[in-house]
């Protein structure tokens, strides 16, 4: 058995994209190479797909205002709470110092 050896422009092949973005190229692709295609119908469905990448951002958006409303919630409680310790405490006698006296 001989190995033939075969150029590598002939075995390149495109790589395949991931995800929705690649399905859409892909699309385009077959629309562009299809003499018969509805351009106004293709410019209608890319404008539905701006408009859902639009949503999608918004709703990302939204849910990273929510985590961060929470984390600074979080942090307010505790705030507060090691506030309280430390008044708490600096009544009775502890061997704790306050956490002032360490900035």
């Amino acid at each position: 058995m001989s190995a033939q050896m075969v150029p590598a422009a002939e075995t390149a092949r495109p790589l395949a994209a991931v995800g929705e973005a690649g399905s859409l190229l892909a699309v385009i692709a077959r629309a562009a190479a299809d003499p018969a295609v509805d351009v106004e119908k293709m410019e209608r469905l890319m404008q539905m797909h701006r408009d859902e990448l639009a949503r999608q951002a918004a709703i990302i958006l939204i849910i990273l205002l929510i985590i961060i409303t929470f984390f600074i919630f979080i942090i307010f409680i505790f705030d507060i709470s090691l506030r309280f310790m430390i008044s708490s405490s600096s009544s009775s006698s502890s061997s704790y110092s306050p956490i002032s006296s360490l900035i």
